[in-house]
């Protein structure tokens, strides 16, 4: 920060002389997919299966299954966001949370009843206690949020 005050004095720089870099003693890695997705494993070969365009918003962090209707088929509940970026770059806030059905059809997680809009979340859990199931959503730098699930 010191010998680079400014974007400009360090846009054209090579990485040699910004850190000191001996290229000869890098790893080089690359990056071939940038899509959140899953690996579906078709007999013991794992394929990777990008996720909707619906869910490539922001980061994904979250993901909770269970039979959110009582239909006898699981949901998956997917939250997410990131806001730790410098502001340069702008928060990772587009996300709104999903709900996935067995069909794979993607439904807002405020068509469930769950206000996610403009949040980081972070985890889901579900508790019960006195025969009612809550749900949990914890998320980065806010109160945490239980639900009620009412089926």
């Amino acid at each position: 920060r010191k010998q680079y005050n400014q974007y400009s004095a360090f846009a054209n720089q090579p990485l040699t002389k910004i850190r000191g870099l001996d290229f000869d003693q890098v790893h080089v890695l690359t990056v071939n997919e940038l899509a959140s997705g899953y690996f579906e494993n078709q007999e013991g070969n794992y394929q990777f299966v990008r996720f909707d365009p619906q869910l490539q918003q922001s980061p994904i962090n979250a993901f909770l299954v269970a039979d959110f209707n009582q239909d006898q088929n699981t949901e998956i509940l997917v939250g997410g966001n990131y806001f730790g970026v410098i502001p340069f770059q702008g928060r990772f806030d587009s996300f709104s949370g999903a709900v996935i059905d067995h069909n794979g059809n993607i439904h807002s997680s405020a068509d469930y009843g769950l206000d996610l809009w403009n949040k980081s979340v972070r985890h889901f859990d579900l508790i019960s206690r006195n025969n009612q199931t809550y749900l949990i959503v914890i998320f980065n730098d806010e109160t945490t949020e239980i639900y009620r699930i009412e089926f």
